[in-house]
């Protein structure tokens, strides 16, 4: 593969050659799109929290599990249509449609009457909530100097990392101390308010994204049916296989299976043809690009596999703390905080070492090297009531590497295209961290569901096991053996977890590994 054509002689890290913002300007738009970015990431982690007591009101746990799965598969598949789709609007309209798409279906999912409507709403809430994530990440960047970068990709990581533990933090609290509604309506006040200071703060007239403005004619709407029916169908077959609600074998599994396979093939075929001359006029939604280029395709895959741990550690670390450890959801959360300053660290420290110097293979090798050590190490956590004192240590580990990993991904996006696919660029990155994710997410469940299995029988009835895929309010139900083989089930499934997630950073490691270059970009001094 050859290397994706830059900009000619010196290279800018910095993705703008505009004027730099008034530091007002710049702080205002920052804040805004951070908080956007933390209500559309922590959404998911709290209505987990609260989907039991969602459940219950509308009476099925089974199809309760939609209004999670529902807005992931969503979030999934319009991260990088909303990043092209901004090369059309421009940025500013297309964070104030995200903005606007997340908070009305957000105002909607406190209103809805049945699980259906709920369903529904937040299926187009997950579409809001993924232009504000790929939005964010894009916009940060090219607003970004030299001088501002390694400070703001910092706050962008640690806005990341917050968002994971607010999550099970706020759900709880709101759940238990008001209404499972109020998880949805609170995106309403937290969302508007930081949506009029971005339309407020962004420059008018020399806007900084008249520069990239496309057609609407050129948008790829074949690439983006094809993309979003690749990402929802394999996430899908692997959930639903995942948590027992078909079996692998099944029908819906494998077509799911086959039929996203194959739009993958499909996806992949298209944005060849796309790179043709004949062709040309059509922005593709994943550029050929970025594929044939060595770099970018190792900085692809190793953030999708890194993501692969960072969601399951994020998800099911709380979860095992709640499970083996007996703590509250909100106590759950809270041990995650060295997680949270260890990723805002790496993420600042990422962007630092290539403030000067484009460092980015070396600061890659080293994050994905920290995730192997530390989700090596989680593994080995022992099925004891008290949470050792040396998991938070592990928690810093993986905290840092992946902190690493979120401002050296960017930083490499930026320098590695032009102006015309930086957006897209991101978005990609965007998606394929959560796709990473959502498999992850799915394993876990998976292996959890084959140890409670295999460790339970004879212990608890199938609903029981069952129910544990979804809720762990059974525990409450159980006497104390049952429960404490619930909790050594758990144990051994989250070890398991993690040394899948070891493996996975290993593949991210030497995936690292090829974006290595002899003379590669940097900053022109």
């Amino acid at each position: 593969m050859g290397e994706l054509e830059v900009e000619p002689l010196e290279h800018e890290i910095c993705p703008t050659e505009q004027k730099p913002l008034a530091t007002w300007r710049l702080s205002l738009i920052l804040f805004s799109l951070c908080v956007g970015l933390m209500l559309s990431m922590m959404d998911n982690s709290i209505v987990s929290t609260s989907l039991y007591t969602i459940s219950m009101e509308f009476g099925s746990l089974a199809e309760g599990i939609w209004t999670v799965l529902a807005y992931t598969l969503s979030y999934l598949g319009f991260a990088v249509i909303f990043a092209q789709l901004s090369d059309f609007t421009g940025r500013m309209f297309a964070v104030l449609g995200a903005f606007t798409v997340f908070i009305a279906f957000s105002i909607g999912c406190g209103f809805a009457q049945s699980l259906h409507q709920l369903i529904i709403f937040r299926t187009f809430q997950g579409v809001g909530g993924s232009g504000l994530y790929a939005l964010t990440l894009i916009i940060a960047l090219e607003l970004s100097t030299s001088k501002t970068w390694p400070i703001i990709s910092g706050l962008v990581g640690a806005t990341i990392a917050i968002a994971g533990v607010l999550g099970p933090i706020l759900g709880g609290i709101l759940t238990e101390y008001a209404s499972w509604r109020w998880i949805f309506w609170i995106n309403a006040p937290c969302g508007v308010v930081p949506m009029i200071i971005f339309a407020i703060a962004w420059p008018k007239g020399q806007s900084h994204d008249h520069a990239i403005r496309k057609k609407i004619t050129q948008f790829d709407l074949l690439g983006s049916l094809l993309l979003l029916a690749a990402s929802v169908l394999v996430v899908f077959g692997l959930h639903e296989a995942g948590t027992g609600t078909y079996a692998w074998g099944s029908s819906v599994t494998v077509s799911t299976l086959v039929i996203g396979g194959l739009c993958w093939i499909a996806l992949f075929t298209w944005s060849f043809v796309l790179s043709r001359p004949r062709w040309s006029q059509i922005a593709a939604i994943y550029p050929w690009d970025l594929f044939s280029c060595r770099v970018m395709l190792a900085g692809i895959i190793s953030t999708m596999f890194t993501g692969f741990t960072f969601f399951v550690v994020i998800f099911n670390l709380p979860l095992r703390s709640q499970i083996v450890n007996g703590l509250s959801p909100a106590a759950a959360g809270v041990r995650l905080l060295p997680l949270l300053c260890a990723t805002a660290v790496g993420s600042f420290l990422g962007g630092a070492a290539s403030s000067k110097k484009n460092r980015t293979f070396h600061t890659f090798a080293i994050a994905t090297a920290f995730v192997i050590l530390g989700a090596g190490l989680l593994s080995t956590i022992p099925a004891d009531f008290k949470i050792p004192g040396k998991v938070y240590g592990f928690e810093v580990i993986v905290g840092f590497g992946i902190g690493l990993t979120f401002s050296t991904i960017s930083l490499l996006t930026t320098i590695q295209t032009t102006a015309h696919l930086h957006a897209v660029a991101q978005g990609i990155v965007s998606q394929v961290r959560v796709l990473g994710g959502s498999i992850g997410i799915a394993a876990a469940n998976a292996l959890f569901r084959v140890q409670s299995h295999k460790e339970l029988q004879g212990i608890l009835t199938e609903e029981q096991i069952g129910a544990l895929q979804t809720s762990t309010k059974i525990l409450n139900t159980l006497d104390a053996p049952e429960a404490q083989a619930v909790r050594q089930a758990y144990s051994d499934a989250f070890s398991q977890s993690m040394r899948v997630c070891t493996y996975m950073a290993a593949v991210a490691f030497i995936a690292a590994l090829f974006t290595w270059q002899r003379n590669p970009p940097h900053k022109k001094h």
